[in-house]
């Protein structure tokens, strides 16, 4: 989200405040004279906290129902496969379609996870790998995390990054890496940042809007 797209709200107020609606939607409560540069370095160093609070409301309307059964689709790097099962062969892979061996079905889910983690840290590991060297911004280590909406954070030069992320395109992981990359250099979302990200992303705008709009994809 940038500062131009924040709702602000003037009043007699003497400080500054932010407020995040069920909707996700933040809306910045300031004096009738107060700065714009005041106000955009309030939301500058508040950011995190902002993002941290839309998470957390897009999650509880988020969360899909499954069930784990033959038939539901799951995605990997942004292409469908159905799950199936069968009564010999290995207990989980992917081949045409995610394959379930029946007799470890009421485990389904739990080897779903354990898949995608696998997979997650290898297909992240090696586009950080690529991707920072091309940005001349070398990272300390990748952390993957179990987030519903947050697909990355930086902390420091530690890249953190949900595993469900490696369920969309290749290019939105790209996406998603160069934007936490780029913090590494760029602590804040001002145009430096920016124009860091477009500079090596120049369709970021277009992968933010597919996962906002297939969110839903990538989560249970």
């Amino acid at each position: 989200m940038k500062f131009e797209e924040l709702k602000i709200v003037r009043s007699n107020r003497r400080t500054l405040g932010l407020e995040v609606g069920r909707d996700g939607r933040v809306v910045m409560r300031a004096p009738h004279r107060a700065p714009d540069r005041i106000l955009r370095r309030f939301y500058d160093e508040k950011l995190e906290w902002i993002e941290k609070h839309q998470s957390a409301q897009q999650e509880r309307g988020l969360k899909a129902q499954r069930y784990f059964q033959p038939g539901e689709i799951f995605h990997y790097l942004g292409q469908g496969y159905a799950m199936q099962t069968r009564s010999n062969g290995r207990r989980f892979e992917l081949i045409e379609a995610f394959w379930v061996h029946e007799a470890s079905l009421a485990k389904a889910q739990q080897l779903f996870e354990t898949w995608y983690k696998k997979r997650a840290r290898r297909t992240f590991t090696e586009r950080l790998d690529v991707l920072s060297q091309q940005m001349d911004l070398p990272y300390d280590r990748l952390r993957l995390s179990s987030a519903l909406t947050r697909w990355g954070s930086c902390s420091g030069a530690r890249i953190n990054l949900t595993w469900r992320l490696v369920m969309a395109p290749v290019e939105v992981i790209d996406s998603v890496i160069i934007h936490e990359l780029a913090h590494i250099q760029h602590k804040n979302h001002g145009p430096h940042f920016w124009k860091l990200v477009h500079t090596h992303c120049p369709n970021y705008k277009i992968h933010d809007k597919w996962l906002k709009k297939n969110a839903h994809l990538l989560a249970w």
